[in-house]
């Protein structure tokens, strides 16, 4: 019976060391830092709302960790995500917390440069718009020009609702005047 307990005591003494020696051949007791730019993501947007502008697309990340974890981080496991749930139209203003970053075990997160990122949103509006026809050049002089028809003389567009109420027609490509033959 103590045969059993001493043969017990020690594989667990011998697996303590083996599991020791491997984690400090692994960090190696040194830390290493990393910079990496990491594009924000945007989640839970109301639906009838859309992004117009922001006032960055991507953040730095300052992290930290062992130096075989630092090498082997690649940008695509970390991620940084922006709730714009409470967001209402015009500007937002997101202080990006550590909460909104996600890293792989074992890094550290460090700063982020921003600390804060400004959304402007807009509410999505549909809104009927003429066609109007965008004439470039010279009509050659032995034509006449006697009828232009459009179709649709009209369109449907979806867009922010600030950026239609001031938008009244839309323009086709150029026209090419020059090029008309008969």
């Amino acid at each position: 019976m103590r045969r059993e307990k001493l043969e017990i005591v020690v594989a667990a003494l011998v697996s303590v060391a083996l599991i020791t020696a491997a984690w400090f051949s692994f960090t190696r007791g040194l830390e290493s830092l990393v910079t990496l730019e990491i594009p924000i993501e945007y989640m839970n947007r109301d639906p009838e709302m859309e992004i117009v502008e922001t006032s960055v697309n991507t953040v730095r990340l300052d992290l930290s960790g062992s130096g075989a974890l630092i090498r082997s981080l690649r940008p695509e496991q970390v991620r940084v995500t922006l709730d714009l749930g409470g967001a209402v139209v015009g500007r937002n203003t997101f202080a990006i917390s550590p909460e909104d970053i996600a890293v792989p075990p074992g890094i550290i997160f460090r700063e982020v440069k921003p600390p804060a990122v400004e959304v402007a949103l807009d509410m999505l509006v549909k809104k009927e718009l003429a066609v109007q026809l965008d004439w470039v050049g010279k009509l050659p002089e032995h034509l006449v020009l006697t009828k232009v028809t459009v179709t649709p003389d009209t369109i449907t567009v979806i867009g922010g609702k600030q950026i239609l109420e001031n938008i009244s027609t839309v323009y086709t490509e150029r026209i090419r005047l020059d090029q008309i033959e008969k």
